[in-house]
């Protein structure tokens, strides 16, 4: 793994931990698009550093990531970009 790498199963052990049992926290993740980058291309080029270790999953993988580290989806919402990209905001409860 690159030390650039965003482990999702250590990052959310953590925010369990963390977070109250019971607890609410909103999740925002960018879906996989191919027709698109996952970055972008704007006047600030301190965004692009986000290519060298972003990754995107689907609802399903995402939902499983949550499950194995003891979260649930509570709600769900769909946003799509001005520029086509889609993002799910999520809310998820710590069991």
């Amino acid at each position: 793994m690159d030390t650039n790498d965003v482990e999702p199963n250590v990052l959310f052990r953590n925010i369990r931990f963390n977070l109250k049992e019971n607890g609410v926290a909103i999740v925002i993740i960018q879906l996989p698009s191919e027709s698109y980058t996952q970055v972008t291309k704007t006047k600030y080029k301190s965004l692009e550093l986000l290519n060298g270790f972003m990754k995107s999953y689907s609802l399903r993988d995402f939902n499983e990531i949550l499950t194995i580290n003891g979260f649930e989806i509570i709600e769900q919402q769909m946003y799509k970009t001005e520029f086509g990209k889609h993002f799910g905001i999520l809310s998820i409860k710590n069991l």
